[in-house]
């Protein structure tokens, strides 16, 4: 798309529209019956800054698979609703990220990749659960950090773009470089279609003991089933957000003292959007 025409939004009115976004979100999702919760950056944010993180400016929100699956259904089409679309693999094969976004319309975000339907948006990670077994469930997501992290190579490769390796054992970056250098195993869209196989392998166990967000590096962690049995709302800057009932113990699992702030050299990532107006 060229942007020479478009109005670009600024960084303070992100922040802005991403409230607005997640009323929109909030107001869908009491409608349908779907339970979201604050998720990631925005947990941590929601109880240890009532906001956003200083330096952060996105929102994350997290939902069961069998919910994710819903909205899938429910935004199919891109007129399903009024304000934003929904975007995932599985629906369109040209968006090849692990999981989904709601895009608020008329916005346009511009990326190396160039895809024209992302604009300022919201992520939605699905939750699935995780087996009865703790060490078969810790394989399984070495297993998908693995697909994260040859997903993000490929598309450095492909973008022409300096091949980022993560940070990781001397042992695990050879494997890495194995895979990567394997015929056909530099392809962007394998490695998301193969991410989005191992998270719902255990999908089956629908009451399983352990659940929580296959679809990050990050985030890849083993939790309790017990941590999601329900949500309380708390303030989220101009608004009050869900948060899963076993917040602390995830923020815990996520960061280790999620209360304490890291150094100010580690105080970074704020993403630098290019986001712009297309009406």
């Amino acid at each position: 798309m060229n942007t020479q025409n478009l109005t670009r939004v600024s960084s303070e009115q992100v922040r802005k529209m991403q409230l607005e976004l997640l009323s929109q979100l909030d107001s869908f999702c009491h409608d349908n019956e779907i339970t979201y919760y604050a998720f990631a950056g925005t947990l941590l944010g929601t109880v240890r800054h009532q906001g956003f993180i200083p330096w952060d400016n996105d929102i994350d929100v997290a939902v069961s698979r069998e919910d994710y699956i819903r909205m899938r259904a429910l935004l199919a089409n891109e007129d399903s609703h009024p304000c934003f679309r929904f975007l995932c693999y599985e629906n369109d094969r040209n968006y090849l990220w692990q999981h989904g976004r709601i895009v608020m319309k008329h916005t346009y975000m511009k990326t190396a990749r160039g895809y024209e339907k992302l604009g300022l948006s919201i992520d939605i990670f699905p939750l699935d659960s995780q087996g009865d077994d703790y060490d078969e469930a810790r394989r399984n997501l070495a297993e998908i950090r693995q697909c994260v992290r040859l997903r993000i190579m490929s598309y450095d490769k492909k973008y022409n773009k300096t091949v980022r390796y993560p940070d990781c054992t001397e042992q695990e970056r050879a494997e890495l470089q194995r895979l990567f250098e394997y015929e056909g195993m530099d392809d962007e869209e394998y490695w998301v279609k193969r991410h989005i196989t191992l998270a719902q392998r255990f999908n089956d166990g629908a009451q399983s003991r352990y659940y929580g967000c296959n679809s990050n590096d990050k985030y890849a962690v083993v939790c309790e089933r017990r941590f999601f049995s329900g949500s309380t709302l708390l303030p989220f800057e101009n608004t009050m957000i869900p948060v899963p009932s076993g917040y602390e113990e995830i923020l815990r699992l996520y960061y280790g003292d999620y209360r304490q702030l890291p150094p100010k050299e580690k105080q970074t990532g704020v993403k630098e959007m290019e986001i712009y107006l297309t009406e």
